[in-house]
């Protein structure tokens, strides 16, 4: 065994040095992928008010909980199609002075108006939030779906 190793012995550096940063690489892409679902920064968000503008637009209020302190990133809908895309949206924030959103602090919380452009052929809403809660990677949490338009599906 000694003799192994002594023959073999930049292959053994080299794994002993390598090893680490394969491990912590992997780590952190795990602790990614599960942050927001394990660990959601917003929890209990709910639609208490619904409605369409006259031009065709969602409109959407509700409360929510925060249970960590994050900064705020964004929120973004993903509309699933009747032909079964996924397309992205954006959000106006009524609740706002302007598009950006300020972080809330943990507890409960009211929020919106939020309009929403949705097309004709929209099944369902999916609200994501993405949050800085720590430097490695963004979380998100995905807030609720609901369904768009009734009568499509």
């Amino acid at each position: 065994m000694i003799t192994w190793l002594y023959h073999h012995r930049n292959s053994v550096a080299t794994f002993v040095v390598i090893w680490p940063y394969i491990i912590a690489v992997t780590l952190v892409a795990t602790l990614r992928n599960v942050d927001g679902a394990t660990w959601p920064v917003v929890k209990d968000f709910t639609i208490s008010t619904r409605g369409t503008s006259a031009d065709g637009k969602l409109i959407i209020a509700g409360y929510m909980v925060n249970t960590r302190a994050c900064r705020l990133i964004t929120v973004e809908g993903e509309i699933l199609t009747t032909a079964g895309n996924n397309i992205f949206t954006g959000i106006k924030f009524l609740d706002s002075a302007s598009d950006v959103v300020y972080p809330r602090p943990k507890g409960s919380h009211k929020w919106g108006n939020w309009v929403i452009s949705t097309p004709p052929d929209a099944v369902e809403l999916t609200l994501y939030s993405r949050h800085e809660c720590h430097p490695l990677w963004i979380t998100r949490t995905k807030l609720t779906t609901i369904k768009v338009h009734e009568g499509v599906s």
